[in-house]
């Protein structure tokens, strides 16, 4: 009996890992549970150890990198070192106020963190395949599903069903109110917002799955973004639908689509900078009576924190959110405006274009139309939850925003069942 070159101790438990796959990352999506911050370590623990079963396939039994997994390292994961780099000669150059070791500290950190959620998705896409994308869901169901027993069997039933009817309107709920307190509990934040992803994808693009199949999977989501509700992920499908859906009515080539929404989208997060700095943002909100959750408060803070000047240099990545956090208890809850603050008008302007224009453009060129496209639009969707929420910190964003067009050029089951052994007589 011997090995095939391709066998190893993954292939003995087969689906088994497939049920570890769905557990460990349903604890990671886990941002919050019963309205409390899970810690954040216990989900970069459960990364590492995919990304360690990740590097022990192909550093022991593979000897090699899927092509395209190099290819998103770098596409995904280099600007945030970049960006680090940076910061190190901002603070070289010019240290911002109340500036400390912490600041370091904390940007590298933070870096690392966007790394090993990046890497955690490479990681399910080599295992997984596209198979990986139904197993994601499965996480996020079961994570959602264990959250909403949890308190039900606390709160009751009959919070429940009255919540379910008026989920909408949980911005009208009186504070400390019984319904204040019970939609605050099932608000999973990461997971509401990560559905989106999910929602679009099998929505406009799975070809794979038979249709039953696509509206189970489309169904979880939507139950979880509707439990956890989230406005935010209503306006990014909105936007992200709306603009794919036009491209596709008229026909438009892809290439010159990615550079005129993502280029106008760069333009209206310029435009969005200069109304928090200039307040006009708070005076539209107030106008519109719009309950903003706090955020006229929190971005008063943040437009103290930068200058409207092409040549402005920035405070440094996670300095400004570090800053607020430890001066009134909150972060930007704005990832465009926080940004601009921390890396500058240049650097910013250079990020934006380089997830919104760039990424798609060399999918483009490298994995065909529909890849471009699921790329694209995820973009379109994430950046569009960066105006007004702090969604780079979470993890099931992260990782959901790199793992489906990623999964989409795997196999349907990535590389398990190549694990096999074979009997030479």
């Amino acid at each position: 009996m011997e090995l095939t070159k391709y066998s190893n101790f993954f292939g003995k438990i087969g689906e088994k890992l497939s049920l570890l796959f769905v557990v460990t990352m349903a604890v990671s999506f886990t941002n919050m549970f019963n309205g409390e911050l899970v810690p954040f370590y216990i989900k970069y623990v459960m990364a590492i150890i995919w990304i360690g079963f990740w590097l022990y396939d192909i550093g022991i039994y593979r000897m090699r990198i899927e092509r395209i997994s190099k290819r998103v390292i770098r596409q995904y994961c280099m600007p945030y070192f970049v960006i680090a780099i940076w910061s190190l000669v901002i603070w070289c150059i010019d240290r911002p106020s109340g500036f400390s070791f912490a600041n370091v500290s904390r940007m590298l950190s933070n870096t690392l963190y966007i790394c090993l959620t990046y890497l955690a998705a490479v990681a399910g896409a080599h295992f997984f395949g596209r198979r990986a994308i139904r197993l994601s869901v499965c996480a996020m169901g079961l994570s959602t599903v264990v959250n909403l027993l949890y308190v039900i069997s606390h709160r009751g039933v009959n919070l429940f069903v009255e919540y379910i009817s008026t989920v909408f309107d949980a911005a009208e709920y009186a504070f400390e109110s019984p319904m204040y307190n019970f939609s605050l509990a099932l608000e999973t934040q990461d997971i509401a917002m990560a559905s989106g992803f999910y929602i679009i994808y099998y929505i406009l693009f799975d070809k794979v799955d038979k249709k039953k199949n696509r509206y189970l999977y489309a169904l979880i989501c939507v139950l979880c973004a509707y439990i956890g509700f989230k406005r935010t992920t209503l306006l990014g499908i909105v936007v992200s639908v709306a603009l794919i859906w036009l491209v596709n009515w008229k026909g438009i080539n892809f290439k010159y689509v990615i550079n005129t929404i993502g280029i106008g989208f760069i333009g209206v997060a310029l435009i969005f900078i200069v109304m928090v700095k200039s307040d006009t943002f708070s005076t539209i909100i107030g106008l519109l009576g719009v309950d903003a959750n706090g955020r006229i408060t929190i971005y008063s803070m943040l437009a103290k924190y930068y200058e409207l000047s092409p040549f402005y240099l920035g405070k440094g990545f996670l300095y400004v959110d570090k800053t607020m956090y430890d001066s009134i208890g909150f972060v930007a809850h704005s990832v465009i405006v926080k940004m601009y603050a921390e890396i500058g008008s240049i650097p910013f302007l250079i990020w934006m274009y380089h997830y919104l224009v760039k990424i798609p453009q060399i999918i483009l060129n490298n994995d065909g139309l529909e890849s471009s496209k699921v790329a694209f639009v995820t973009t379109l969707y994430l950046f569009t939850t960066f105006f007004m929420e702090n969604t780079m910190s979470l993890f099931c964003i992260q990782y959901s925003y790199l793992l489906i067009p990623l999964a989409m050029n795997y196999p349907e089951d990535g590389i398990i069942k190549k694990r096999r052994i074979v009997l030479n007589k």
